[in-house]
């Protein structure tokens, strides 16, 4: 079923209306009707694989109501496309100020996801003065049968010339000024060796 009318509207500088309605389509199912809109590449100026900038306002002119759309547990403001949902070609959404991709973004939730359990972190940009530098790392400590498990994730960018240093206190004496006991030990872990 076609819809009967479709509109592009840009407003700026210049103000055209263009007419998609040969790529607008609707269905009706139990739920009621899902209206469809294929934008054509060359209707955008890009290709199959760029990345876009997405923002949507919904205005009831009758209440002068807006509403935008939400992303991230966040509303995004139209009018600032610095704020827009970026999409890319694999159909991936995140946050980033231009058309680029920015491939360490996760969403709160799945933030949450990954931390949940791992009591521990270090390098944490809440308490860090360089948080662009920051690798924001949580890990939990298990006893297993045989073992001692660390189980890490990092949201940074982990380079090869930083590592990650454990000390682990196996001593019942404490010394002081950071000095080591004999059976304690150090762990060193770079990106690809401890």
């Amino acid at each position: 079923q076609r819809v009967s009318t479709v509109e592009i509207t840009y407003s700026g500088a210049f103000h055209f209306r263009y007419s998609l309605i040969s790529y607008c389509y609707s269905r009706s199912n139990i739920r009621g009707t899902e209206q469809y809109l294929d934008v054509p590449y060359f209707f955008l100026g890009i290709d199959a694989k760029s990345i876009i900038g997405v923002s949507m306002v919904d205005n009831l002119f009758e209440k002068n109501i807006t509403t935008g759309l939400c992303f991230d547990e966040e509303t995004i403001d139209s009018s600032s496309p610095r704020e827009y949902v970026r999409i890319d070609w694999t159909n991936r959404s995140f946050k980033n100020d231009k058309n680029e991709d920015n491939p360490y973004w996760i969403s709160k939730a799945q933030y949450a996801s990954l931390i949940n359990g791992k009591d521990y972190s270090f390098a944490s940009k809440k308490y860090c003065n360089h948080k662009e530098d920051c690798d924001d790392v949580h890990f939990s400590l298990d006893y297993t049968e045989a073992k001692l498990s660390f189980d890490f994730v990092g949201f940074g960018e982990f380079k090869k010339s930083e590592y990650f240093q454990i000390v682990l206190h196996n001593n019942i004496i404490d010394k002081n000024a950071w000095q080591l006991c004999m059976d304690d030990v150090i762990l060193q872990i770079n990106q690809d060796k401890i």
